[in-house]
Order: structure tokens, then C-alpha cells, then sequence
């Protein structure tokens, strides 16, 4: 099979293309007016995580403890308050919370009494009456991602009323 294309008289061509219609010069662009933003606040910032603020030391009393979280919405919370004795790990409580929104959630660990005698003895065994312990807290939003954080706390003890 042979293509062959005739070009000689009578032949059938194509027209040829238009010339291009000139482009309109585009106006000369007055460079934008910033308008005036108002900074975001960090705290204000979405996040997919949640943290623990400032905390830095947890206090026993009554054998319950007090923790405040900061969570970006609605979820679940469960917490775990150990102290390390020699060379095991103790846990002292655990604690769980819900949240509907956005904010600060408070979680309440509640200590057994063997659990507050080992830390009892803990803490009378140091200088400063504090010993160092771990918070690790787990949080869970309405999407299904689970995000855990774990923070090095100083823990105290105060006397029951």
C-alpha cells in the first residue's frame, strides 16, 4: 500500500491557516494593596494533636491527682500517671475524659492505696519530696486518629484532709 499525496494543478489543498489576530497589550498592573491582616494568635491555630500546656508538676492529694489537657476538638481522652521506682515502673492511675469541643480537658487520676503507699515511699525517700514520673495520655478525636504524648512530670504529695 503506497500514500501519496498529489500537489500538482487541480489538486484539492487546504486552506492555509489565518494569521493570528494581535494580542491586545494587557494594561499596565497597579501592584495590589495589601490589606491589613490581623495576626493569628498561636492558641487560635487549628491542630490535628493536642498538648499539655505549661504542665510540669503533678500534685497527689487526697489520692487523686489533677491533670489539664488542651485537645483541638471533640474526643476521647485516657491517661496513665506512672513513677519509676528503682528499675520498674509503677503505674500510680489511669484516668479517662470526654470532650465536646474544642478546649481544655481535665482528667482526674484516682490512686489505689498501694499504689499511693509506693509513692508515699518515693517521695519520703528524696530531698525535695517530689520524684519524677511520666504522664502519658492518649487522645482519640471524633475522626478515629489516635495521637499519644508523653510527658516528664515532677510529682508531689500533700496530705489528705
Amino acid at each position: 500500500m503506497y500514500i501519496v499525496k498529489y500537489t500538482g494543478p487541480g489538486a484539492v489543498l487546504a486552506k492555509p491557516p489565518a494569521p493570528a489576530a494581535p494580542r491586545p497589550t494587557p494594561p499596565l498592573a497597579t501592584p495590589p494593596v495589601a490589606a491589613p491582616t490581623k495576626a493569628v494568635p498561636a492558641k487560635a491555630v487549628p491542630s490535628s494533636s493536642f498538648g499539655f500546656g505549661s504542665l510540669r508538676r503533678v500534685t497527689v492529694r487526697s489520692r487523686r491527682a489533677g491533670v489539664t489537657i488542651i485537645v483541638p476538638g471533640a474526643g476521647k481522652a485516657r491517661g496513665t500517671l506512672e513513677v519509676r521506682k528503682g528499675r520498674s515502673t509503677i503505674a500510680l492511675g489511669t484516668a479517662t475524659g470526654t470532650a465536646t469541643r474544642a478546649g481544655k480537658l481535665r482528667l482526674t487520676f484516682r490512686l489505689s492505696k498501694p499504689a499511693e503507699a509506693s509513692l508515699r515511699r518515693a517521695v519520703a525517700a528524696r530531698r525535695t519530696r517530689r520524684t519524677r514520673g511520666v504522664l502519658r495520655v492518649s487522645f482519640t478525636g471524633t475522626g478515629g486518629a489516635e495521637h499519644t504524648r508523653n510527658r516528664t512530670v515532677s510529682i508531689a504529695m500533700t496530705r489528705g484532709r
